[in-house]
């Protein structure tokens, strides 16, 4: 139905068994790579260690999670090194659930 929202749900069924486990290994390295994580009103800001490589990472881990997770929204603001995850309400509380920051 058009307008329609997407549930606050992570499918991982839309990835294989390979891709979820690179989804759990790239989610991972880009923790590792985690300099801070900011709150903003709609969810939140990770600042990544500047390099390539950790790019890289969150590039492809964002790939990944819009396929598992039409919901949210996920940018790379590759210039400063910026994760961003956002959402519609009730988005940024399951960020939070998902990076242990409840």
């Amino acid at each position: 139905m058009p307008g329609e929202l997407l549930p606050i749900v992570c499918n991982l069924d839309s990835l294989t068994d390979a891709e979820r486990a690179r989804r759990a290994e790239l989610a991972a390295l880009v923790r590792a790579g985690t300099l801070r994580v900011v709150e903003n009103e709609t969810g939140y800001s990770i600042h990544l260690r500047p390099g390539n490589d950790v790019l890289e990472r969150a590039e492809e881990l964002i790939a990944l999670e819009r396929r598992c997770c039409g919901f949210m929204s996920l940018t790379l603001r590759r210039d400063d090194a910026v994760l961003e995850l956002s959402g519609r309400e009730g988005t940024k509380a399951f960020i939070a659930a998902e990076l242990d920051l409840l």
